[in-house]
């Protein structure tokens, strides 16, 4: 939910009195380098020449009205001197216009000598100085540029590349990018960025001013919270940063996939009949099916309400859950009357459409889904190359996050070998689309001391206040429960909870036409008191002297967003992270028991995580391996409407509340299906946010500021600049790398553009489809700029190709402001806080 907030809020030292409520840990996330290693790609001769310029021409403009008035009032004076007159009248025309001009020295000598009054002789000397200032700076500024490239750029770009943990990190990311470096016998004499460069800006902004959740370009570490506590969270100089690699599990899931057909054949494996299979009569039936595609690089698992129609001899063979192994089906469908070459083909298309379905290899809660396949394989003998070439495949890529850059280039080809020869043995289609990552690792930082304490937790009083005043009731919610009132009034009792759902969710699902621009309705508020868990991913900015802010990046509806995924291992610290959770769980379910519902989590590493619910709905279709007792079934659910609250209670089958939690890392979407609908009951609360994008954009001018907005100490969305891409590309990136620094340096001065920022392409919020366009767009995430840098300009270029408008957002916390050290160097880091936020007023208007 997005609303347009008050264009007038602003700062104030007013602050509520409470604290949200918290749980007891936090997950930190620091970057793996310094910020000093991307202050090291400053050009600062450059800088210093360009501020020398932007001086000159800011006193040349300054005196320019003034100056060219008190040469205008000389010019009737020189009728008898003509050559003078057309000096005087060329000088001011410069002026007038504001470009330079320098007269031949002794028409100026002349003009000093007319100039009577001091003060516009001082005006014209001080044009001049200035003038020549600049000519000076100007001269200097192509030759210095090109140097500095060479000398400080060049090097310094390259030099993280020696940091352990960066290489190894660049290697797992693109391992092309660590061949070309090793391979490179001297540096490019370009003014621009080559491929290897531009690939080595991204990693190197990824790993020092960003926290990227990819292999070492962060790490992880799990802190207290201790709102009693004093001093800082920081890290020695002998903390580390260890890495744990896996085999990303939806290549497991695709080799399952693959390879369901084999493995049912050769083994004796049970087949059970869909569960959800129902008849529609006429042989038709329906029924939930899954499958696994790709989207974005990664693994999803599918699921739909599938239609089929069946020949009354088959249709009376598969009844609901009936179990048989391969040759027990194979031999039904010989008993109505199919040869054996019919009989296997049909065996085939059963299990390929989802009417025959297995006990999955893993689900979610699986820490090694690898051995669970290799085990499934060995218990066929023409299965056993399979088997090995899986567990051989699991044992490489879990050993990549031991090795050093140079060793990684030669294990991750031998994993790209093991993985196209297990895809053969598994007889994976040619032309499957493939994962973005085979091997995915996640790194810990070990050696982070203290706890999270008042003095940094101070500005949350501050986001509890703004946030009281924004808790709303999900319109998707309120579609949900005003369709169950239509079948079952008020107080009334669903028992089949599946059903009802599949007969809602085209309502829940508001789909515009093409291109329309998704309209967003003005929710309810909650009831005041109503707690809401929410996850606050939010940097902390504090300068010597001052006081800390609270610098929000995204507020999450529920517990949980991007920790869950970070628990499979056996680090201390993801054991830590596992109770954690588990406990703040419990917490916010009240009196309910909490019950998570997982998502596509045999498949996709986003979506996996340990056990953090003692059950786990059992939902048809969604692959588990739990036993029993670790389950609740879909239909043991119960639904009921309480018309006292006005909302839906889920219970079981003895009335114990369900508190149905969704622990996942993947925004729910309507693409989902009936998924969607599910997990629309676990968050009948959403936070109203702010809109993104102005309205109007056509009537903009090329450039115009959006100021933040503040509420207290805590900065809700950063200071931005709405830049068109046309004006980008024709007046900032036209000509050498000099023309563009100043081109940018005059934008820079005239509409306050801060030097360091992040720059992001603007997509608009329009859809024709279920999938909001932003979602998918590659070029949405933002990338690090210094606008007094040609290389970083040419990043800029990249995206400006690519989007109508570029959002350029104050970098905050600025480099002054971070307050977390490795040793004595300062690292941009961000906290996962896990926090209810109370429903009610404001106790101040912001």
């Amino acid at each position: 939910m997005q609303l347009d907030l008050p264009s007038h809020i602003t700062s104030t030292r007013h602050a509520a009195t409470d604290l949200p409520e918290l749980a007891d840990f936090a997950l930190l996330r620091v970057s793996s380098l310094p910020f000093a290693a991307i202050e090291a790609l400053r050009l600062r001769e450059t800088e210093a020449l360009l501020d020398r310029i932007s001086r000159a021409e800011a006193t040349m403009n300054a005196l320019r009205e003034n100056l060219a008035e008190a040469l205008h009032r000389l010019v009737p004076a020189l009728e008898l001197d003509q050559d003078l007159r057309r000096t005087v009248i060329n000088l001011r025309r410069h002026i007038h216009n504001g470009r330079t001009h320098r007269p031949k020295e002794r028409h100026l000598q002349a003009l000093r000598g007319l100039m009577t009054d001091p003060e516009e002789l001082r005006l014209l000397e001080h044009w001049l100085a200035a003038q020549a200032d600049l000519a000076k700076a100007e001269a200097q500024l192509d030759t210095t540029i090109a140097r500095e490239i060479q000398t400080v750029l060049r090097p310094n770009l390259r030099a993280p590349l020696a940091v352990p943990h960066f290489a190894r990190a660049v290697a797992l990311a693109n391992l092309r990018v660590l061949k070309d470096a090793n391979h490179e016998r001297k540096l490019p004499k370009t003014p621009w960025p080559d491929k290897l460069e531009r690939s080595l800006l991204g990693y190197l902004a990824r790993a020092s001013v960003k926290t990227s959740p990819f292999s070492s370009f962060m790490g992880n570490a799990i802190v207290d919270i201790n709102p009693m506590a004093t001093g800082l969270v920081h890290a020695g100089s002998s903390a580390r940063f260890t890495g744990q690699s896996v085999l990303n599990r939806g290549v497991t899931s695709q080799l399952a996939e693959a390879s369901f057909a084999a493995i049912a054949r050769t083994t004796a494996l049970p087949l059970m009949v869909n569960p959800t299979l129902r008849a529609m009569g006429g042989g038709r039936q329906v029924g939930l099916c899954g499958r696994q595609i790709v989207l974005g690089g990664r693994a999803w698992y599918e699921q739909r309400w599938a239609q089929f129609l069946l020949q009354p001899e088959l249709e009376a063979l598969l009844p609901p859950g009936r179990s048989l192994g391969w040759r027990g089906w194979r031999q039904a469908l010989l008993d109505i009357g199919l040869t054996p070459a019919t009989a296997e083909t049909t065996l085939s298309k059963l299990v390929e459409r989802g009417i025959l379905i297995a006990v999955p290899v893993a689900d979610g809660f699986e820490p090694n889904p690898a051995a669970r396949l290799s085990e499934r394989c060995r218990t066929s003998a023409d299965l056993t190359p399979l088997a090995l070439a899986v567990t051989k495949l699991d044992e490489v890529a879990r050993s990549i996050g031991q090795l050093d850059a140079q060793q990684r280039i030669p294990a991750l080809g031998e994993v790209d070998a093991l993985h196209q020869h297990a895809n053969a043995l598994a007889g994976m289609p040619k032309g499957a689309e493939t994962l973005q990552n085979i091997v995915t690792e996640d790194c810990w930082l070990e050696g982070v001391q203290g706890e999270i304490g008042g003095a940094l937790l101070s500005p949350l009083a501050d986001l509890q206040d703004f946030l009281s005043g924004q808790v709303a009731i999900s319109p998707v919610y309120t579609r949900l429960v005003r369709a169950f009132l239509e079948v079952y009034g008020p107080d009334g009792t669903c028992d089949d909870v599946v059903s009802f759902l599949l007969a809602v969710v085209g309502q829940l699902i508001d789909l515009p036409e093409f291109g329309a621009r998704t309209d967003q309705a003005m929710p309810e508020p909650a009831p005041p008191g109503v707690r809401v868990p929410v996850t606050a991913h939010a940097q902390i900015a504090l300068q010597s002297g001052s006081e800390a802010r609270l610098v929000i990046n995204r507020m999450f509806d529920g517990a949980g967003w991007l920790a869950t995924r970070f628990t499979h291992g056996t680090l201390d610290q993801q054991t830590r992270l596992t109770q954690g959770l588990r406990n703040w769980s419990r917490h916010i379910a009240g009196a309910g028991e909490p019950v998570e519902m997982p998502v596509s989590s045999h498949c996709s590493d986003l979506q996996a995580h340990r056990k953090i619910t003692d059950r786990i709905l059992d939902w048809p279709g969604e692959p588990t391996t739990r036993p029993a007792d670790q389950l609740i079934r879909a239909d043991d659910l119960r639904l009921r409407h309480d018309s006292e609250t006005g909302f839906l209670r889920l219970v079981d089958r003895q009335g114990q509340a369900i508190d149905l939690q969704y622990l996942g890392n993947t925004l729910p979407t309507a693409t989902w299906g009936v998924r969607y609908a599910l997990s629309v009951l676990t968050r009948p609360f959403t936070l109203a946010r702010p809109r993104l994008a102005p309205q109007d954009l056509d009537a903009k001018p090329a450039i115009f500021a959006r100021p933040g907005v503040t509420h207290g100490r805590v900065v809700l969305r950063r200071d931005a600049w709405w830049v068109r891409a046309s004006h980008v590309l024709e007046h900032w990136l036209e000509g050498t790398p000099a023309a563009q620094l100043r081109a940018v340096r005059r934008d820079c001065d005239r509409h306050a553009l801060p030097r360091q920022l992040f720059a992001q392409a603007h997509v608009p919020e329009r859809r024709n489809s279920l999938i909001m366009q932003d979602m998918m767009d590659v070029n949405r995430k933002p990338i690090w700029l210094d606008l007094a840098n040609p290389f970083w300009l040419a990043m800029l270029g990249r995206i400006a190709r690519k989007s109508d408008w570029i959002v350029l957002s104050r970098a905050q916390p600025g480099p002054e402001e971070l307050w977390f050290r490795i040793g004595d160097q300062p690292h941009a880091t961000e906290l996962h806080l896990e926090m209810t936020i109370t429903a009610g007023q404001r106790q101040r208007s912001s």
